[in-house]
């Protein structure tokens, strides 16, 4: 014990010598961590905007952990536009996964397949061939029109149709229907189920590779700080919308419906209600953190050991300099170690000592 006190100690010492002379060698490595609280109440702000938005609408926003963060409308159908694209893909993917067709058979379009609105094949000129892999693509990337109606074209209705019935919705197209009304919860259901297949193989990656390029949105915007937003936006005249999977520290599901007014999209409607659910989610993360922080653990890797002793001694010598504190909230909760409310030489001994007394225990366990 004496010789663990001394090298405890020479330690400290050494430690406070340093990082007086030299805080930043710390400093920029925690720094990635900084975060605050925000206690900002973002149902509120959600139920304000959907509240003076004169027109109907419904959102659905849904954490990777299934925990359901808001919800108004889910189960509201409106007419879905391009957003069937999505499901109908889906299906296809699932097709040719079961050896229906092959990702390289082709078609050749022509006058009769002309279809007007969103897309690029109907500008590109008649009896170029297209592959079954290029029009999935063209479907999901440009909302392409011409590519999904000879999707249908190629694998049907029917199964299609039988494959929404078993998830629990009737969203279903036909001969004469083929962008049909869709609710909240059955675009969430399928950009879960697409995000869920998005490794599996070619036709799938193709799709994820697609949506995370999709040609056009309004909520990429206003999340800026997401590793990607795979997103499929869907509009006509009288409706606007989009759904998306967002990648980020929680990643989660956000479905957007909304009717439009004078033929125009309600972009800051979009925006902000796309801004304020990204804003939840991160508060949301924060707060499940903030549950499961380990007392001492400051550099958050699940390990309590010398190297977080080091962290919290430097921040000390840091802000004893009249410095600004690197830490973050939780940071600083974890730092106080013996939770006196300040983070001091005392609490980085204290994560020394029960780190050295682990390492003695693990010592003479194995011996």
């Amino acid at each position: 014990m004496k010789k663990l006190i001394a090298f405890m100690t020479a330690f400290i010492v050494c430690i406070l010598s340093v990082t007086a002379a030299a805080p930043d060698c710390f400093k920029s490595e925690l720094s990635a961590y900084a975060e605050t609280e925000d206690t900002t109440d973002y149902k509120a702000v959600l139920d304000s905007l959907i509240r003076n938005h004169y027109i109907s609408c419904a959102v659905l926003l849904t954490a990777s952990d299934g925990t359901t963060l808001y919800s108004y409308n889910p189960n509201t159908a409106l007419m879905g536009a391009s957003l069937i694209k999505l499901p109908y893909v889906y299906y296809v993917c699932q097709q040719l996964s079961n050896g229906v067709r092959s990702l390289s058979d082709t078609f050749t379009y022509t006058s009769n397949w002309y279809h007007g609105g969103s897309g690029i094949i109907r500008n590109n000129g008649y009896g170029k061939v297209y592959t079954v892999a290029q029009l999935i693509d063209y479907a999901l990337r440009y909302s392409d029109n011409v590519a999904y109606d000879i999707l249908v074209y190629l694998f049907g209705i029917d199964g299609y149709n039988n494959m929404v019935t078993s998830w629990g919705y009737n969203c279903y197209i036909n001969n004469y229907v083929r962008f049909p009304a869709v609710t909240a919860s059955f675009m969430t259901t399928a950009m879960e189920k697409m995000k869920a297949e998005s490794e599996s193989g070619e036709c799938w990656e193709i799709c994820w590779d697609a949506l995370i390029n999709s040609e056009f949105s309004y909520s990429r915007s206003v999340i800026d700080d997401a590793e990607y937003v795979a997103l499929k936006y869907g509009f006509v005249p009288t409706n606007y919308h989009e759904v998306m999977y967002v990648e980020c520290e929680m990643p989660y599901i956000l479905t957007i419906l909304d009717s439009t007014r004078n033929s125009q999209a309600d972009s800051a409607f979009i925006k902000n209600v796309a801004s304020a659910s990204h804003k939840m989610v991160k508060q949301y993360a924060y707060s499940l953190k903030k549950q499961a922080y380990i007392p001492g653990d400051v550099n958050e890797d699940g390990a309590v050991d010398a190297v977080d002793a080091s962290a919290i001694l430097t921040e000390y010598a840091w802000t004893s300099l009249g410095n600004t504190p690197t830490f973050s909230e939780l940071q600083m909760l974890s730092a106080d170690y013996n939770s006196d409310g300040i983070v001091d030489a005392v609490d980085a001994s204290a994560v020394l000592m029960a780190y050295a007394l682990g390492m003695v225990e693990r010592s003479t366990s194995a011996g």
